[in-house]
């Protein structure tokens, strides 16, 4: 079932293109957070396969390694399993997927096909915003929403959590997944601030059940009381969550046995 409309998607990642470097901390912390997790990964890939609408500013940061030879950046697989089945015959040995797969309305099928293009005993690592990502937003929307309107629609994507993922990654077969999460904290002075941070990444609402009607002045001015009330300092600021699941895994080889369907092969799953 499709939950995110592909085109609304698009047009708001295209839009942020405008003014993206002005809006990318938080893609430029989590990139370095990913190369990191590389580095330990002791290896030299030949051929690796970068996805995602920023998978370039991760590309960058091994321009200077060694740990890849060479690379494809494949930026506009956004929601879709299709999208990434042209690239399947590349047969990589290394896929690193950037903070696009919680727009993906078929994860399961993402992984699989994912997995499909790995060379026996290929590494797949990914990253996507979690479960408790803008949970303080959330709560004080959903709350003013439901004040003024007597009802709440969808304004925030749902999101997978650690478990999730981990289950996902043994479903796709993925030997010795591994699955972790890091929490982020920012303080903003005010909502709009936040808002505007949020359209310049690109990642605003794009659900297909989403309200078409322009929301009232009013929802907002009452969330970011409710905000304050809730989630501010001492100084006014607003507390801001960001989760991030880190999920990586290797293909099957005749060194490394088939994860098994039966469930008998459990992912490490770690949370912080």
């Amino acid at each position: 079932m499709e939950i995110f409309d592909v085109d609304a998607l698009r047009a708001h990642k295209k839009r942020a293109t405008l003014s993206f470097s002005q809006h990318n901390f938080l893609h430029q912390e989590i990139a370095e957070r990913v190369f990191e997790r590389m580095s330990l990964i002791k290896r030299t890939f030949s051929k690796a396969l970068f996805i995602g609408p920023h998978s370039d500013l991760l590309a960058a940061m091994f321009q200077e390694s060694d740990k890849i030879r060479s690379r494809t950046l494949v930026p506009d697989s956004l929601i879709s399993p299709a999208s990434i089945v042209p690239y399947r015959d590349l047969q990589v040995d290394l896929v690193l997927s950037f903070l696009h797969l919680h727009w993906t309305s078929d994860l399961p099928g993402f992984l699989w096909q994912t997995r499909q293009m790995l060379k026996p005993d290929g590494f797949f690592m990914a990253c996507l915003f979690g479960g408790d990502t803008l949970i303080e937003l959330r709560d004080c929307l959903t709350q003013a929403e439901l004040e003024l309107k007597q009802g709440a629609s969808p304004r925030i994507s749902p999101m997978v959590g650690v478990k999730d993922m981990g289950g996902l990654m043994q479903r796709s077969q993925f030997f010795l997944p591994v699955v972790d999460s890091d929490r982020l904290e920012f303080m903003y002075p005010d909502l709009q601030t936040l808002l505007y941070d949020i359209r310049g990444m690109g990642e605003t609402n794009a659900l297909l059940a989403r309200s078409k009607t322009f929301a009232p002045r009013r929802l907002f001015s009452r969330t970011e009381e409710l905000y304050r009330a809730r989630y501010s300092d001492l100084n006014g600021n607003l507390k801001v969550t960001v989760e991030v699941i880190f999920v990586s895994g290797w293909s099957p080889s005749h060194t490394k046995p088939e994860a098994l369907s039966s469930g008998m092969m459990r992912p490490s799953v770690l949370s912080s």
